[in-house]
């Protein structure tokens, strides 16, 4: 798409979002890359954090497609976009500053530039997009369950912005908690299956925390509001913000905690 045309032209609000999104998720890699870098030289310093960069943001795109094809496949998400869809247009900026997220955790947690690190930040980056899609499919199950069966991909479809803003929220926020396994799980070169159930279990731990004390604080914070009611049903975008800052801050603090 046109950037010109749909900004100005035809001011697609939902091509804005996406396209915010993206510039976020290129700004936390770039971060991750150059604080990487522990070269002696400038030179040295200036080419490593140019490779990691382009490794970075190529992995941001790789993240969007499986995003696309594989997680919302339900969903034609450049269509949806091109029509203005801003529920469509904030899963898809949340799917890339939570892929954004990760990747930087990766690249500060490797060491040095060769196969083994190349390998490392594969490893995290597989996990990461594995427990998105698991979080995903999680959601969608529990909309099926409390709304007779209906798709929450078709809902998104509708235009349904509160369903969009905690989803998102969810996604951001398990996204922080996985990363977080850069501070906890050692990267050992040379040891790619230890490196993947490392951080694969601490992922998944920290997960299960996470929905735990989320879900507490939302019934403590939300007493008396029948959630699925008013989101699911209602669209009630005050709620569903709540919701995704609940999701977000609780994971900050674990983050702040585990390191």
């Amino acid at each position: 798409m046109n950037t010109g045309k749909e900004l100005a032209d035809r001011d697609n609000f939902a091509f804005g979002i996406s396209l915010a999104g993206s510039i976020m998720a290129i700004a936390l890699v770039l971060t991750g890359a150059i604080e990487n870098q522990t070269a002696f030289t400038l030179s040295r310093e200036l080419v490593g954090i140019t490779i990691y960069g382009l490794i970075g943001l190529l992995l941001i795109q790789i993240g969007r497609w499986i995003h696309d094809k594989l997680i919302l496949a339900e969903l034609d998400k450049t269509e949806e976009i091109r029509q203005r869809n801003v529920s469509v247009a904030l899963v898809d900026a949340a799917a890339s500053v939570s892929t954004a997220i990760v990747i930087r955790a990766v690249l500060k947690w490797v060491h040095g530039f060769d196969g083994y690190a190349l390998l490392g930040i594969i490893t995290g980056f597989v996990v990461a997009q594995a427990l998105l899609l698991f979080i995903t499919r999680l959601r969608e199950y529990y909309y099926r369950r409390d709304n007779q069966g209906a798709s929450l991909q078709q809902a998104l479809q509708l235009f349904q912005i509160p369903l969009a803003i905690r989803h998102g929220g969810e996604m951001i926020s398990t996204a922080l908690v996985i990363s977080s396994a850069s501070r906890f799980v050692p990267y050992r070169p040379e040891s790619l299956v230890v490196n993947f159930l490392g951080w694969l279990l601490f992922s998944l731990f920290a997960m299960i925390l996470l929905n735990l004390l989320v879900e507490i604080a939302k019934r403590v914070i939300l007493h008396g509001i029948d959630r699925c009611r008013e989101v699911d049903r209602q669209q009630n975008t005050g709620v569903a913000s709540l919701e995704a800052a609940i999701s977000i801050g609780i994971a900050f603090c674990l983050t702040a905690l585990m390191g």
